[in-house]
């Protein structure tokens, strides 16, 4: 239950799990998408803990372009994605476009993450009859647009947490409950309001505050408010 420390993650999959339909044996492509650091990784990794004991064929991948021609960059792409799902090591391909011959009739859950690029899409889940029925496939993007270009119409926009429950984000963080000792309340508040509502932000600022003291925090808010003034993002 690593990840029911992620404030709210309950809702989210629930939203997911609706989107995904899991008992449909339809292929379904779905797109997580939101600003960096909202928590789109965090919901993704929650979603393929909770549905990859359903799949045999499974993966949550993340890529990057590399510094090479595009034919050997999707050959690598292609390469590393069969590999991870098959569990085959050091897999070789020769040629684009084994992903469709090869997982045509499995039945897939495949996680991309962080997707920068639609070429990355095309090439390795171009569409959903590329893989067996029941597949779920999974794109986290920050680029709504880029979603839309690759035809993901069932898309999850995840939104910034309402100000109670990013001062509750904040709480587990720095005190390791869900709301401030006595005394901490308008100071944590303000620090929240300073994180813009942001998750990571939220969550990186509550680290740094854990174990201080009231006057330490004190001591802090000149030089949060400076800086961040709710632009974190």
């Amino acid at each position: 239950n690593y990840f029911g420390d992620f404030v709210g993650v309950e809702a989210h999959l629930e939203a997911m799990n609706q989107l995904l339909c899991i008992e449909s044996e339809e292929a379904r492509m779905v797109g997580i998408v939101g600003p960096s650091g909202i928590g789109k990784t965090t919901i993704a990794r929650a979603l393929f803990s909770q549905l990859s004991s359903r799949f045999h064929y499974r993966a949550f991948l993340a890529y990057r372009r590399t510094i090479q021609d595009d034919y050997g960059m999707k050959l690598c792409w292609e390469e590393r994605f069969l590999s991870e799902i098959l569990c085959q090591k050091e897999l070789k391909i020769c040629y684009l476009g084994v992903v469709k011959q090869r997982l045509k009739l499995k039945k897939v859950l495949i996680f991309l993450d962080d997707v920068d690029d639609v070429e990355l899409l095309k090439t390795l889940v171009g569409r959903t009859k590329w893989f067996g029925s029941g597949s779920r496939i999974i794109v986290i993007s920050q680029d709504r647009q880029l979603l839309k270009a690759h035809d993901i119409d069932l898309v999850y926009k995840v939104e910034f947490p309402s100000e109670d429950v990013a001062l509750k984000m904040l709480c587990r963080s720095a005190f390791g409950q869900n709301s401030p000792p006595n005394g901490f309340m308008e100071l944590a508040v303000e620090v929240a309001k300073l994180a813009g509502n942001l998750p990571l932000g939220l969550n990186v600022l509550g680290s740094s505050l854990r174990g201080r003291g009231k006057d330490e925090w004190m001591k802090m808010m000149p030089r949060l408010r400076n800086y961040l003034d709710g632009k974190v993002e």
